[in-house]
């Protein structure tokens, strides 16, 4: 069942006309899951501003604390920032590629490490028509991450495909 309305809700927005916008000057405030070391679960909340209609600037910071049963908490931290550069812009689409670096704090099983990340990524930004100011973004990329004596390779945000969504105001 919840794959027969997945589809159908791609099919429905597939279906819907669309039109992006010039966001030169815009500040965009939402969530993303970039910067998510590896077993976090982490989301950060994103705020993106496009200095002009080519370079958008972004800082995420995201935290989440988990209540272990048989030990101390855990709690995981992140604040960084990254560049986006627009490399197609459609009607209803922007195409952009980026990277970034952050700061990650880790604090499990009692013990606390600080460590930092770096990602590189491609993604695409939609707008729907009737919501000119909601963009919903899709993302794939390499991130790299070292915190304490663990270093770590693989997709940015913990999976394939990092989803996101922000309003611009």
């Amino acid at each position: 069942m919840k794959k027969l309305a997945l589809v159908v809700l791609v099919l429905l927005c597939a279906a819907l006309p669309a039109g992006a916008k010039d966001l030169g000057g815009m500040w965009g405030v939402g969530f993303s899951k970039g910067f998510a070391p590896e077993g976090s679960g982490l989301s950060s909340v994103a705020v993106r501003y496009w200095v002009d209609r080519q370079l958008a600037v972004e800082v995420l910071g995201g935290f989440r604390l988990v209540d272990v049963d048989n030990g101390p908490d855990e709690r995981f931290y992140n604040l960084g920032g990254r560049f986006l550069i627009k490399i197609v812009e459609e009607d209803n689409l922007h195409v952009y590629g980026g990277g970034g670096l952050a700061w990650l704090r880790q604090r499990s099983r009692g013990d606390s490490d600080n460590g930092v990340a770096v990602e590189a990524f491609a993604g695409v930004e939609y707008f729907f028509q009737g919501l000119p100011h909601l963009g919903f973004t899709s993302e794939v990329g390499l991130g790299l991450s070292d915190v304490g004596d663990r270093t770590s390779f693989g997709t940015n945000g913990e999976s394939f495909v990092n989803l996101g969504l922000r309003y611009y105001f």
